[in-house]
């Protein structure tokens, strides 16, 4: 019932994700012999604690892996506009990235992968509020910025377009972790080593 309050499953009875939550909190798995005395308060108070917009999909995530709110980088938006940073549907378009532009891109980490047949290549999906984007990284450039390729959940790209008709990937050339931005996010990747 916990997992199904945080997950905020129980819209269609009336009660959003902290009244849920708020309902469910007595129930408990073992008998707790020390409060049994103590009496419990079933009913919702009038005013639960508004919780962000923001704070709402990072529930969701946490809970669910996915969010039908918003995505959790569309919060960073502003932000990212102001570095110039490029959304990932840009990619699509020649015209705005062609063969060889340097860009940055930005988002969750969805997938991370080291084949035994690519030569030490790791290659991570990263995924915005637009789309997703591929990237390429050489052992080097893995090595370099190992920490934030191996263990940030949201990174910020920088490497050069290459396009192969429909296929557009990114040669990584840096890597910064945005984790302390997108704060309180837990990892929703799966990595394949």
């Amino acid at each position: 019932m916990r997992r199904l309050a945080q997950a905020d499953a129980m819209q269609s009875m009336g009660l959003d994700r902290q009244a849920a939550l708020w309902q469910v909190r007595p129930l408990r798995d073992e008998p707790m012999p020390l409060f049994e005395a103590c009496a419990t308060d079933d009913n919702v108070p009038e005013s639960l604690p508004t919780i962000s917009p923001e704070h709402l999909v990072l529930h969701d995530y946490n809970a669910t892996g996915l969010s039908l709110k918003a995505h959790p980088m569309s919060f960073m938006r502003a932000s990212l506009d102001k570095r110039s940073v490029t959304p990932n549907i840009d990619l699509r378009s020649e015209r705005l990235c062609p063969q060889g532009r340097i860009v940055e891109v930005a988002g969750l980490v969805l997938v991370r992968q080291r084949p035994g047949t690519a030569s030490g290549v790791v290659f991570i999906t990263l995924e915005d509020e637009t789309g997703i984007c591929n990237l390429i990284l050489w052992s080097t450039v893995f090595e370099a910025f190992r920490k934030a390729a191996r263990l940030s959940t949201t990174l910020l790209a920088k490497g050069r377009v290459e396009r192969s008709g429909e296929v557009v990937h990114v040669h990584v050339q840096s890597l910064t972790s945005l984790d302390d931005e997108a704060s309180q996010l837990a990892s929703v990747s799966k990595d394949f080593h």
